[in-house]
């Protein structure tokens, strides 16, 4: 293929997205001169020279080990969508979504119109989970009614999702088992399925989409065509009289060569890829560019798809030059909190010369005014100063990142300790995933903080649960408070959190069984719940409570349990863990803590750090079954 072509193709792609150009219909024409008049409106022909091409390149290219797939081009995915849908679906069955899967949010009911219901099911960073789907079903034919009832007839997933976060071999694999022990299929939609197959580190292939999924697409649309999806049935699985079912939801096209030569040209020499690599690599440079501006990001996204977390003054100023798309709120309203303690004229919200690490843009400093206090890097002067104020009867917030904390411990402990002074301390980036050079390190702060008298610390894992202890750290005045910000993505659970805080270190049992309890602390919750999910019958809690042991609950555990098991993001030494080891020393309960090992990390990737420490779902599932066995 011409070189020239080619680039011409690829700059065109990425400089207009979605949208027709001039340019690629020139290529198309320059591209297929051979092509006879009555071809170029036929869509049999060249379709199916495609479709056999691209079957093959499944074939040969990633040696699929079914060669049964089958290619079918369709002009859009709102298009595919329903027509998969409809085609695999009984009239009185439905399809199974993540709550934010494209299908239950942004197609405007197309599929409620071919008369399928879509069944939602809670999201995990856009992902859905294998044990709840199981869980979902099961409890569906469990119904005695359930013959009155949608039937889950197929499992929708998007790859990426609608968040720009992947599925692993491992999480398809297990969807793929739960689908096939109840003989539906599993579909996948790929309309940003390049921006997967090309994200670093990712373990899906076009062969294990193959090999797991029963259908899912290639997106054309979003990587680069004018139009057009290519379905892939993989498993000699293609509904009857498929093409009757593409014509009736009108996604046939008559032009169909359009269809034909633009994926042909996608699946040569790899464009494709490239084009889908490309995009990601300039997505991470737009990242760091506003990264530098600081601004964070909603996910840590593997793919092009980057959310950015604004403010709302900030986006009325913007909305004023360009148009952008809302996506959804990041809380009731961003920085929300802080402004609202603007009616409260006894806070102060306090910063050691870092107000962006906190997301306090120049305009909500200045329309706190006065209640805006930056003391310069000076973090001891900060802790003495919310100190004072709180001894006055003032509300300070004291917004600092965990290692310069660390600066902090003669005041904390001799001056806003020793007399119980009820300030709020908001530390943010305490965990491996944040900074790594060795000065700025955000693994001490538990040790540290959580062996202070007088001081209450918290660890919160989902946004109600944090902006709770806000609330109840800010109003109360018993105690010093801090909050251990979380420094993973902040999850809606869209229930709000009820505790009452001022009982102090009572934990929450998220999950009851018997035999392995894993206590799970604030960042480390997510990796808690994975393991319990997969071993299943198992005891999942999260503590909440860094600075005190639920002796009542830990007593309880004895009774059934015979391992519990630690789960901490950051220094071991001194750290939450060994406090409950303390507990259940005369015990026979064996006690596993899990956290990083005392030492000064330099720049280490932390998944990297985690796995030099043991920690990882399989190593730790693998550990808990040798102690048991033992």
């Amino acid at each position: 293929m011409n070189e020239e072509i080619l680039n011409t193709i690829y700059s065109a792609s990425l400089e207009f997205g979605e949208n027709f150009h001039k340019s690629i219909l020139e290529i198309v024409e320059e591209l297929y001169p051979y092509i006879s008049d009555e071809e170029k409106t036929s869509t049999a022909n060249y379709i199916e020279q495609t479709r056999d091409s691209i079957e093959r390149y499944f074939c040969n290219q990633y040696d699929c080990k079914n060669e049964n797939v089958d290619v079918y081009l369709l002009t859009g995915g709102t298009q595919t969508n329903a027509v998969v849908i409809d085609a695999l679906l009984e009239s009185y069955e439905g399809a199974v979504a993540a709550e934010t899967g494209h299908i239950n949010v942004h197609e405007s009911g197309a599929i409620e119109f071919t008369g399928h219901k879509v069944m939602p099911l809670p999201q995990h960073e856009g992902k859905i989970n294998a044990v709840e789907l199981r869980k979902f079903i099961e409890t569906f034919y469990n119904d005695q009614n359930h013959q009155h009832m949608v039937y889950p007839g197929m499992v929708y997933i998007s790859h990426p999702t609608e968040y720009g976060t992947l599925y692993t071999k491992e999480d398809l694999t297990e969807l793929s088992k739960v689908c096939r022990d109840y003989g539906i299929p599993l579909f996948v939609d790929g309309a940003r399925l390049g921006y997967g197959l090309m994200a670093k580190n990712t373990d899906v292939t076009l062969e294990v989409l193959c090999e797991l999924c029963d259908v899912f697409y290639i997106g054309g649309t979003k990587i680069g065509a004018l139009s057009g999806e290519a379905i892939v049935f993989t498993h000699n699985n293609t509904p009857k009289n498929f093409v009757t079912f593409i014509k009736q939801h009108g996604a046939l096209l008559a032009k169909g060569r359009l269809l034909g030569v633009q994926f042909d040209t996608l699946f040569t020499d790899d464009l494709y890829f490239r084009i889908s690599k490309h995009a990601i690599e300039m997505s991470e440079i737009l990242k760091r560019e506003l990264a530098e501006k600081g601004y964070r990001f909603y996910f840590e996204s593997p793919t092009n798809q980057q959310f950015v977390i604004v403010e709302n003054s900030k986006m009325e100023e913007l909305s004023k030059r360009v148009v952008f798309s809302f996506w959804e709120k990041y809380d009731e309203n961003h920085s929300k909190w802080f402004n609202e303690l603007k009616n409260d004229k006894t806070v102060a919200v306090l910063t050691a010369g870092t107000p962006g690490d906190f997301e306090l843009s120049k305009e909500v400093r200045e329309k706190m005014g006065k209640q805006y206090i930056d003391v310069g890097i000076a973090e001891e002067h900060a802790v003495a100063m919310s100190s004072g104020l709180a001894k006055n009867g003032a509300k300070p917030v004291f917004c600092v990142c965990s290692s310069f904390i660390q600066r902090t411990y003669d005041q904390l402990s001799q001056d806003l300790c020793l007399n119980n002074n009820p300030a709020l301390i908001l530390v943010y980036y305490a965990s491996v995933y944040r900074a790594n050079d060795v000065t700025h390190l955000g693994i001490f702060d538990i040790p540290m903080i959580s062996n202070i008298p007088n001081l209450v610390y918290l660890a919160p894992t989902n946004k109600e649960e944090h902006l709770k202890m806000m609330e109840w750290g800010l109003n109360q005045n018993e105690h010093p408070v801090a909050i251990r910000v979380p420094a993973l993505d902040l999850i809606s659970t869209g229930e709000e959190d009820k505790t009452d805080y001022s009982i102090l270190n009572k934990y929450k049992v998220t999950k009851k069984g018997k035999d392995v309890a894993i206590i799970a602390l604030g960042n480390f919750y997510k990796l808690g719940k994975e393991i319990a999910d997969e071993l299943g019958d198992i005891t999942l809690i999260n503590p909440r409570f860094i600075t005190g042991l639920d002796e009542e609950l830990l007593e309880e555990l004895k009774e059934n349990h015979k391992l519990v098991i630690t789960l901490e993001d950051g220094a071991i030494d001194g750290g939450f863990g060994e406090k409950i080891s303390r507990f259940f020393g005369t015990s026979d309960l064996k006690v596993k803590n899990y956290g990083i090992k005392k030492n000064f990390p330099d720049r280490v990737v932390a998944e990297k750090l985690l796995l030099e420490n043991g920690i990882s779902k399989d190593l730790i599932i693998n550990d808990i079954k040798e102690i048991l066995n033992k």
